[in-house]
């Protein structure tokens, strides 16, 4: 058992950890406003992520969970080959996507888009702050209550859920699957085990 004092220092370090990735992440991810890209996002696996605004045109097309491949017939590597092509050229360029999902392949055809103050409202910020709250969610139980089994996996999965969330709106642009997302993946499901065994 940890006595009062080491107990303080672990809250105010983790807590400082946490906030200072939240504004390092959050100042990181404002690169992507005024940017161009192609209305929707691709991960480190170069597949198409589910998620989507009402007004981009990735929005009502079945795009989602299929991989880019090649865009304008050119092959791609990485996302960061395909966000660095559409950076190229101005916003409204039109390319051909050649996407692969379950050995078929299949073309999506799209303007890029200007990535706006909204969109980022819209995307980022939910992910921001639901990530503080559950990773200060679970510094605050742990330390009301360090002995139980039950807050040191709330302390866990709320840090690696809230690592996770915080650092969405990075991964995918600048830096590829990021090491905290990496982790944050790793811990979640072990957190989880503590809770309901």
């Amino acid at each position: 058992m940890l006595d009062d004092s080491w107990q303080k220092l672990c809250l105010t370090t983790l807590a400082l950890i946490v906030l200072a990735l939240a504004s390092i992440c959050t100042f990181n991810s404002t690169r992507w406003i005024d940017s161009a890209f192609p209305g929707f996002f691709v991960m480190s696996n170069r597949v198409i992520a589910s998620v989507t605004l009402p007004h981009w045109p990735s929005a009502n097309r079945k795009i989602f969970q299929h991989e880019v491949v090649a865009i304008d017939g050119r092959p791609i590597d990485t996302p960061q080959d395909l966000y660095k092509r559409i950076a190229g050229s101005p916003a409204g360029t039109r390319f051909v996507y050649t996407l692969l999902k379950d050995g078929t392949g299949s073309y999506y055809t799209a303007a890029s888009m200007k990535f706006t103050s909204r969109d980022y409202l819209l995307i980022f910020v939910p992910y921001l702050v639901s990530g503080l709250g559950l990773a200060l969610i679970g510094i605050v139980v742990w330390y009301s209550k360090p002995e139980t089994p039950a807050s040191l996996a709330l302390l866990i999965g709320g840090l690696s859920g809230g690592l996770f969330a915080i650092t969405a709106p990075i991964f995918t642009r600048h830096t590829g699957s990021s090491a905290y997302t990496f982790s944050a993946r790793r811990f979640f499901p072990p957190a989880c085990w503590c809770i309901w065994r």
